[in-house]
């Protein structure tokens, strides 16, 4: 049963989680700062919150991939292109939970041959921590009787504004995916370019964090390669570990978990005041 809202405590920390509402951090507050954009009737399910991205993350180009020289026809419930994958609008399960933790499960859905939908299966299972200082994501992907290929990240939606504090992206990283006009991957690299973002970035040279100047920052570490940074939304700022760029499903090289086989990521998101010392924001 996904059943109600969770609230997870850790020393100054309380992370509120929704199994029904796609298994996502609905709240995140540290010291009483609210750190997350909550749901409200004007946002869609994309637009709140920390969810995960599971089985695929960021577009997929026409909603479509190919796979074993055949179309496959994934659902896209928001535009022309698949979006962010089916975990973050299904209800999850609950394994077991304690004071500052909990286990979620989701099936991901196999859809009949030829019909739109996700025609592999699998089995996700994500873990929500709270710390101290933060919360600690983790997640893995099992597949079924075939093999499949997987993109994973989280979303989170950090507040623009922070006790009147407008959020800067601090990222140091070498290389950026290039776009086309349709805002799409062109999976060609190159050198990363002026705000705003929308964009993918690899070959990071330091811990990406979202800064409120003079009040607090938000470390985004992780054990993925990619992360994608959304800077063009008045209320929130997203920067987003995944596992492989937008698009990947359609790459010349895409991951693929075998039958039976389990790919496994983590993240953590870490709050630190400015007040706090050897703190250093600008």
């Amino acid at each position: 049963m996904s059943g109600p809202s969770l609230a997870l405590v850790a020393g100054r920390t309380r992370v509120v989680v929704d199994p029904a509402a796609g298994g996502r951090l609905a709240s995140w507050s540290v010291d009483g700062h609210e750190l997350l954009l909550g749901a409200d009737p004007s946002r869609s399910p994309i637009h709140w919150g920390c969810y995960p991205m599971v089985p695929w993350a960021g577009r997929v180009r026409d909603a479509v991939l190919t796979w074993d020289g055949a179309e496959v026809r994934l659902p896209h419930p928001f535009g022309d292109h698949a979006l962010h994958g089916v975990g973050y609008l299904s209800a999850w399960s609950v394994v077991d939970q304690d004071v500052d933790r909990v286990r979620l499960r989701l099936d991901l859905p196999r859809s009949p041959a030829g019909e739109e939908g996700w025609p592999f299966g699998g089995v996700v299972e994500q873990e929500v921590t709270a710390l101290e200082d933060g919360v600690a994501l983790s997640m893995a992907v099992t597949a079924d009787d075939r093999a499949m290929p997987v993109t994973v990240g989280w979303h989170p939606w950090f507040v623009r504004h922070l006790d009147g504090v407008e959020a800067v992206v601090r990222l140091q990283a070498g290389r950026m995916l290039e776009r086309d006009a349709e805002g799409l991957p062109t999976h060609r690299w190159t050198s990363p370019s002026p705000e705003p973002w929308d964009d993918c970035f690899t070959d990071l040279a330091a811990t990406p964090a979202v800064v409120w100047p003079g009040l607090g920052q938000v470390e985004v570490s992780s054990d993925l390669a990619h992360v994608v940074v959304f800077t063009e939304h008045p209320e929130g700022v997203c920067v987003e570990p995944q596992s492989g760029p937008p698009d990947e499903l359609n790459h010349a090289v895409p991951r693929v978990v075998d039958a039976g086989e389990t790919f496994a990521c983590s993240a953590t998101l870490r709050y630190s005041a400015a007040s706090k010392a050897g703190l250093s924001i600008a």
